[in-house]
């Protein structure tokens, strides 16, 4: 039996959270460049992105409440 430390899903899951804080930092550093757009404005235009450009408002807040500091 391998020891809990050693559970490769805890691997995973590291090296996820990495890379997201890493993708975070270069996504707040290439925003800071557009002082104009506030720090939500990413999160909502990937949104719309992904939906086809068409997302009620309605459906919009409710994705958002449930995101990561949102």
């Amino acid at each position: 039996m391998s020891a809990p430390l050693d559970d490769e899903r805890l691997t995973v899951v590291g090296l996820f959270l990495e890379t997201h804080a890493g993708l975070s930092a270069l996504m707040r550093r290439r925003l800071a460049e557009y002082p104009e757009l506030p720090d939500q404005s990413l999160e909502v235009l990937l949104r719309l992105a992904r939906s086809g450009g068409e997302l009620r408002m309605s459906d919009l807040a409710a994705q958002g409440s449930g995101a990561c500091g949102g």
